[in-house]
């Protein structure tokens, strides 16, 4: 919904939440990084350079964890049965 309303803060903190109780999602990562990116392109366009930093290297991470498989984020193989 979030996402949908282009609310960058309201989506990547509604992610994180989601993280917090299902670390492991590909998916919540995928949206807290996304989020994080968005919002720091418009804080680059408020010439807000180095909280803007920060939120990129933070989406960065995330998406980079995103892609990972589950065993290298420490969480053991996930069986699909």
């Amino acid at each position: 919904m979030e996402i949908d309303a282009d609310e960058w803060t309201s989506a990547a903190d509604a992610a994180s939440k989601g993280l917090q109780r299902l670390p492991q999602s590909r998916l919540l990562l995928y949206f807290a990084g996304s989020a994080k990116g968005r919002l720091g392109r418009e804080l680059i366009a408020g010439l807000h350079l180095e909280k803007a930093k920060k939120e990129l290297e933070v989406a960065v991470q995330l998406l980079m964890d995103a892609l990972k498989a589950p065993e290298e984020l420490g969480l053991g193989p996930i069986l699909f049965t």
